[in-house]
């Protein structure tokens, strides 16, 4: 019987430590920044055959289509896909679309599409990308500051 009170004890004084920090801040994923920059759902669509390019940017797919350039979000960061000789697009009937039905594969793992978000050109979709990262950064600092406040 002290030993089954021992454990309640302990695992409450876990649970205890666990929720003692009430200013955490969740971090927004880069697919919601894109979300709210962007005024577009993530569940663009495009045909596999269309693709004619593509560069991994840590949990960020930039692809280069016939005539619009994408980005697309991966649900975990694509670990060893930077260095991949070939990835192939995964899709529900000839497509690639954002929402979860495709992948992007290569020889070791598979990565869950999130999002896709479509753009007329490269130049916008980096311009795009890049003030995507500054906000997660800007974020993430506000976030850290937040919490080592006392």
């Amino acid at each position: 019987m002290k030993y089954k009170v021992a454990i309640v004890f302990v695992v409450g004084l876990v649970l205890v430590a666990c929720g003692g920090n009430t200013k955490s801040t969740s971090v927004a994923k880069m697919s919601d920044i894109l979300k709210e920059q962007t005024g577009q759902s993530g569940r663009t669509c495009m045909r596999r055959s269309d693709i004619q390019g593509y560069g991994f940017h840590e949990n960020v797919v930039a692809i280069d289509g016939r005539r619009k350039y994408y980005l697309a979000t991966t649900v975990q960061r694509c670990h060893g896909m930077e260095t991949s000789m070939a990835v192939v697009f995964d899709g529900p009937q000839g497509e690639f679309c954002g929402g979860g039905a495709s992948k992007i594969t290569n020889r070791d793992r598979s990565c869950t599409v999130s999002n896709l978000f479509e753009f007329d050109s490269r130049e916008m979709a980096m311009e795009a990308l890049g003030k995507a990262k500054d906000s997660a950064a800007k974020r993430l600092e506000a976030a850290a500051s937040e919490n080592e406040a006392p």
